[in-house]
C-alpha cells in the first residue's frame, strides 16, 4: 500500500507540475502573440504613412521664366486632408473673393513691382484624399522679360507667404505640412 500511495502521490505531483508548465507555456505564448500583434500594428501604421512634400520648379525660356509649385505625396499611404490654407506672416490668409486665393496672393506679393501672369492654379479640397505617388500642381506663374536676379527677387517678395496642410493617415495620426520647411 505504501508503494501504491507513493506512486499515486508521484503521479499527482507530476500532473500538477505538467499543469503548471502548461499554464506557463500558455502565458508565454499569449505574451509573444501580443508582442507580435503590436509589431504588426506598428508595421501597418508605417506602411500607410503619408508624407507630403513640395517641389518648386523654375523654367527659363527666351520670353521669360515659369514658376511651378507642386505638392506630392511621397509616402506609402493616403493623405487624408483635414485643412489647407495659405499664410501671410504666419497668419491664415483669407481671400476677399471665393476661389481667387492665388490671384489675390500674387497681387499682394508682386503688386506693380514685377509683371506676371497666373497660368494655372488649383487647391485640393478640404477633405481630399491624396494617394501615394500623386502630385498636385498648386500654381504656375509666368514672369515675362526675366532679369538675372528674378528668382531671388520673387523668392524674397514671397518669403512671408506659405502653404499649410493638416492631414491624417488612415490610422488617424495627425501630420502638418508647410512650404516653409
Amino acid at each position: 500500500m505504501t508503494c501504491e500511495t507513493d506512486i499515486t502521490k508521484l503521479t499527482d505531483w507530476a500532473a500538477i507540475v505538467i499543469a503548471i508548465l502548461a499554464f506557463l507555456a500558455a502565458c508565454w505564448q499569449a505574451r509573444e502573440a501580443r508582442k507580435q500583434a503590436t509589431l504588426n500594428q506598428e508595421h501597418n501604421k508605417i506602411s500607410t504613412l503619408p508624407i507630403l512634400v513640395h517641389h518648386e520648379n523654375w523654367d527659363s525660356r527666351q520670353d521669360g521664366m515659369t514658376y511651378d509649385l507642386i505638392i506630392k505625396n511621397v509616402g506609402v499611404g493616403v493623405a487624408l486632408i483635414k485643412d489647407r490654407y495659405f499664410t501671410y506672416k504666419k497668419s491664415r490668409f483669407v481671400p476677399k473673393a471665393q476661389g481667387r486665393v492665388v490671384q489675390e496672393l500674387c497681387t499682394m506679393i508682386f503688386q506693380q513691382i514685377i509683371p506676371y501672369k497666373v497660368i494655372s492654379t488649383g487647391v485640393f479640397g478640404e477633405s481630399a484624399k491624396i494617394p501615394p505617388g500623386a502630385s498636385f500642381s498648386l500654381l504656375r506663374i509666368f514672369f515675362p522679360n526675366p532679369h538675372p536676379n528674378l528668382q531671388e527677387v520673387v523668392e524674397t517678395l514671397a518669403s512671408d507667404f506659405s502653404f499649410e496642410v493638416e492631414y491624417e493617415s488612415v490610422y488617424k495620426e495627425s501630420f502638418q505640412f508647410s512650404t516653409d520647411e
